[in-house]
């Protein structure tokens, strides 16, 4: 693979096999170091790139993999249900890897559209404007413990919308 394919497939998956890891569970910084180590492994391997959905399932594939593993080896007494890791990669793979799709993107739009402005506002800054949890934090006058319970009420409501939304 020479440089020029390798920034490509850097610039168009590092985003997405980021996101799968936080989906997955990963805090910011460990997601950081698995996608690194997603890619090195994809470049050591003698990947061949195909289609864009075989490469996103190839990468994720890869990212679960190396998160699987620093899991293990830190034996940080965490009982992972493969299973259940699986059906994530499925849920992942049917809506996320589809969010190109203008269904997918059109209810997420919908469904953030029947949020409470202090709701919408906390969304843009976090997943937007990327702030931090202690930014968001001050903007919205709250701790940053509510923000993390606030934020996961948000994310059931939106899942929730989303899917009933997809439904239709």
């Amino acid at each position: 693979m020479n440089n020029e394919t390798l920034e490509h497939l850097i610039r168009d998956h590092q985003h997405g096999v980021w996101r799968y890891l936080r989906y997955l569970g990963c805090e910011p910084a460990m997601a950081d170091d698995l996608t690194q180590e997603a890619f090195v492994s994809v470049i050591e391997g003698g990947f061949v790139q195909r289609s864009e959905p075989e490469t996103a399932a190839y990468l994720r594939k890869a990212a679960r993999f190396a998160w699987l593993n620093r899991l293990r080896r830190e034996n940080r007494g965490t009982t992972l249900d493969e299973a259940a890791v699986e059906i994530a990669d499925d849920v992942w793979a049917r809506y996320y890897e589809a969010a190109a799709r203008t269904e997918y993107l059109g209810a997420l739009e919908h469904c953030l559209d029947t949020l409470e402005p202090r709701d919408r506002n906390a969304v843009r800054l976090k997943y937007n404007d990327e702030r931090s949890l202690a930014e968001v934090a001050r903007s919205l006058d709250m701790t940053e413990d509510s923000v993390k319970t606030h934020f996961a009420r948000l994310r059931k409501k939106l899942r929730e919308c989303i899917e009933a939304r997809l439904e239709q």
